[in-house]
């Protein structure tokens, strides 16, 4: 099986262009891992056996959201594009992509 770390939207901004960062009065919030409940990988995205585990959700302070997704031997993800863009990080196995 393999995994991937999966954050999306990912703003284009270069680096040399963002502002610095400052402290936030945003309070910090913490899962503990297994806390929230996996998902199946919706057909419409996935076919054969894929596992979606969240990682952290959008909200009024983060608009991307992060899922670690489990993709078994065999299964793919349907063809499909992200205007906004994404983040994949391999964590384990191999991934293919075009």
């Amino acid at each position: 099986a393999a995994s991937v770390l999966l954050a999306h939207p990912v703003a284009a901004t270069p680096a040399a262009a963002q502002a610095p960062s400052t402290p936030s009065a945003t309070p910090q919030s913490i899962a503990r891992a297994g806390e929230q409940p996996s998902a199946v990988g919706p057909a419409d995205f996935f076919t054969g056996c894929v596992r979606v585990d969240p990682v952290w959700a959008a909200d009024g302070h983060i608009k991307d959201s992060g899922a670690c997704v489990t993709v078994e031997p065999g299964a793919r993800s349907a063809w499909h594009t992200r205007p906004a863009g994404q983040r994949l990080v391999v964590t384990s196995g191999i991934g293919l992509v075009q």
